[in-house]
């Protein structure tokens, strides 16, 4: 047995461990139980499972297609069971379709230094580390099912205490609130940190480290391009359980974001700098969870989200996206420019 396998034998007992046992420890149903809207036998938890099960096959062949794991191990792991079929069929039932992803070779046909597969390596170790840490816990499951899967009355029934569940409580939603940014924060800096060290390494081996302001060597592009393209990849990966492309979804982030900041209300010129500070960071992260779609929304309309929880009444009778706000609203609607 030689070094490349021991290690490719080691990282996939690391992944059962940390992804592939969690995901499937779980194997009773977890029932929500609603006495005020009559939903008991509801299963709660079950989408976020299926989606992690689907999950776990897609970084698999991930891994497989940057050396992290053996590929005919990871084939035959993903068809030894029905797992992942039986997870999009229990979808599918819901109306949920989990699209298929890429899974063309990555190093096919160019010769990746070795330095840049460390590099790759390293970063989809993290991936798996911050996934296991914070998508796959309790808290997360029942937060994620309620404010991505749940309908409105669902959703607000959860918000607000107003609703019975044996499943989870408020404590678990800001818990898993939580989890969720701190996922997309860490998943979004690893990924920078990887295609910037990419770059440092390349620059440094070219231009003797003379300066990392200049442009990459020609030879090296398919390679810069490769490490895009993984990045990508692990994004559309874990992208598709937060079911951001659904509009009112992304609208719930940032009226729960706002309720939350509003708390520790104190309309000081630094509170209210940090707000802004935190709606944009929002924002970013959100378009940074999104990669399967192009999330795009209006500024305003979000803004008014945050800080009121309250959509701007849009009139297409005049000119379009022209803004009328009722005197009640406008009086408490602060613009981004108003309060800083």
């Amino acid at each position: 047995m030689n070094e490349n396998e021991v290690d490719t034998a080691a990282n996939l007992r690391f992944f059962r461990s940390a992804i592939l046992e969690p995901t499937l420890e779980h194997q009773e149903p977890e029932y929500f139980i609603n006495y005020q809207f009559a939903t008991a036998g509801y299963t709660m938890h079950e989408t976020m499972q299926q989606f992690s099960v689907i999950e776990a096959a897609n970084w698999l062949r991930l891994g497989a297609r940057i050396g992290y794991f053996e590929e005919n191990e990871v084939r035959e792991l993903n068809s030894s069971s029905d797992r992942e079929l039986n997870a999009k069929s229990y979808l599918q039932s819901r109306g949920i379709v989990f699209p298929d992803l890429p899974d063309e070779a990555l190093f096919e046909g160019m010769d990746v230094p070795p330095r840049t597969v460390a590099l790759l390596h390293n970063a989809f170790q993290m991936f798996i580390l911050l996934t296991s840490e914070n998508i796959l816990d309790r808290h997360t499951r029942y937060f994620l099912e309620t404010i991505g899967w749940g309908d409105d009355q669902l959703w607000i029934a959860n918000k607000q205490g107003t609703g019975y569940s044996t499943s989870g409580s408020g404590t678990d939603s800001a818990i898993g609130f939580s989890n969720v940014l701190n996922y997309w924060q860490e998943m979004s800096s690893a990924c920078r940190a990887l295609e910037e060290a990419h770059s440092y390494f390349q620059y440094q081996s070219v231009f003797g480290g003379s300066s990392i302001l200049f442009p990459p060597d020609e030879r090296d592009q398919p390679v810069a391009r490769m490490v895009a393209t993984f990045t990508w990849r692990a994004r559309a990966i874990m992208c598709n359980r937060f079911n951001l492309s659904r509009s009112d979804v992304g609208d719930r982030y940032f009226v729960l974001a706002g309720e939350f900041a509003n708390r520790g209300r104190e309309d000081s010129p630094a509170w209210l700098d940090a707000r802004c500070g935190l709606f944009e960071q929002l924002f970013l992260l959100i378009d940074f969870a999104d990669a399967a779609t192009t999330w795009r929304r209006d500024v305003p309309q979000l803004w008014s989200l945050f800080t009121t929880g309250v959509r701007l009444q849009l009139s297409y009778e005049t000119k379009p996206a022209q803004v009328e706000l009722d005197s009640a609203q406008e009086r408490q609607m602060e613009s981004p420019g108003e309060t800083l």
